[in-house]
């Protein structure tokens, strides 16, 4: 990423902030405090933000959003590449995430692997998602 980009892993009392920033973009995604809430700032602006939640010891990425405006400049490949990296050498190496299907080439570029089969607790949430 260029030089004036921060991604940094937002304060969890500023979780409101993420809310509001979802909110203007018309993201229905809403951070909560027990998320880990990953932040891209331009100039001191959010330009990006994800959520990372702990699904009954696994982790789960959700409400990867970049502004309309900041896309096509490798912003959410850098963001997702930072957060693998950040977890890498925690007890929660693996990350999940259930992505649109015009966005599986951003994820696997990233790392990501296609699975056949979830843990439990994810092929729960799945299912709740889709029904």
């Amino acid at each position: 990423m260029q030089q004036n980009f921060e991604i940094s892993l937002l304060d969890k009392i500023k979780t409101p902030i993420i809310n509001k920033f979802y909110d203007l973009n018309r993201i229905k995604g809403r951070a909560n405090k027990q998320d880990d809430v990953w932040v891209v700032r331009h100039n001191s602006d959010i330009i990006a933000a994800c959520r990372v939640q702990n699904i009954s010891g696994h982790l789960f990425l959700c409400t990867l959003f970049v502004t309309d405006k900041m896309r096509q400049k490798g912003i959410a490949k850098s963001l997702i590449r930072h957060l693998i990296s950040s977890y890498k050498n925690t007890e929660y190496r693996d990350i999940t995430t259930f992505s649109y299907t015009h966005l599986t080439g951003l994820y696997l570029s990233t790392g990501f692997n296609l699975y056949q089969t979830l843990p439990e607790p994810l092929a729960i949430m799945l299912n709740n998602y889709l029904n």
